[in-house]
């Protein structure tokens, strides 16, 4: 196979392109993804705030049925639990159910969530550290995998309640939203070959001819393609 790409110019200039295309799509993926990741934090600033101005305007918790309607209207499930939550999770993460029932002071939740399956990736003191905005509560981003989904979870915590934010969402594809960029370049790369192997297709039919003469063959030719400005 490699002596195959030795000998044929054209097969070493697919090769070539082929490579360029990957390194093309995959830097520009991670550029465009570091580009973005500054803008990222500040909404990730914004949005722990404004998720702690929601858990405050709730007061003491008291009144769940407007919770409720908030929530709903959001789309949005939730528990809350008491300040002490943090005794629900063992030291290897199981948590203990009837703990977790007795330190729930509200849900809405339709499926079985656990605050212990709750992973963080991002929380407001690394925000206010990097953007010097300062969230009163301690606000958490993260996922929560149930099964074979993985849902966006808010963890806002203060001195009294530990709420659990849930939303119903399946993350999209990072890929696909670059698969345009994937098949233009292809394409335009395509068309790079096509447009070099017309130019260059005299000096693989001279490398042909010097092969066939390697091997023996005195009476092949080298054909005329394309036509020459000169006259005689």
């Amino acid at each position: 196979m490699f002596g195959y790409f030795k000998k044929h110019v054209f097969s070493r200039l697919a090769l070539l392109f082929a490579v360029a295309t990957s390194v093309l799509v995959v830097s520009t993926y991670y550029v465009i993804n570091w580009a973005a990741a500054d803008r990222d934090n500040i909404f990730d600033m914004q949005d722990a705030y404004y998720h702690y101005k929601l858990i405050e305007s709730w007061g003491e918790f008291s009144d769940t049925a407007t919770i409720r309607l908030e929530l709903e209207n959001l789309q949005i499930e939730s528990k809350i639990y008491s300040a002490h939550s943090d005794t629900i999770c063992s030291d290897d993460y199981i948590f203990d159910l009837e703990k977790e029932a007795s330190l729930t002071y509200w849900s809405n939740t339709k499926d079985v969530f656990s605050l212990c399956d709750f992973i963080s990736f991002q929380d407001s003191d690394y925000l206010t550290d990097d953007h010097g905005v300062v969230v009163p509560a301690h606000v958490s981003f993260g996922d929560i995998q149930k099964q074979d989904r993985i849902y966006p979870a808010t963890v806002v915590e203060n001195d009294r309640f530990k709420t659990l934010l849930i939303i119903d969402y399946i993350y999209p594809n990072e890929w696909v939203s670059f698969l345009p960029l994937v098949l233009l370049s292809i394409v335009f790369m395509l068309l790079l070959y096509l447009i070099i192997w017309r130019f260059l297709r005299p000096i693989s039919l001279m490398q042909a001819r010097i092969l066939a003469l390697e091997k023996g063959d005195l009476d092949s030719k080298i054909p005329i393609v394309g036509h020459s400005p000169c006259k005689r």
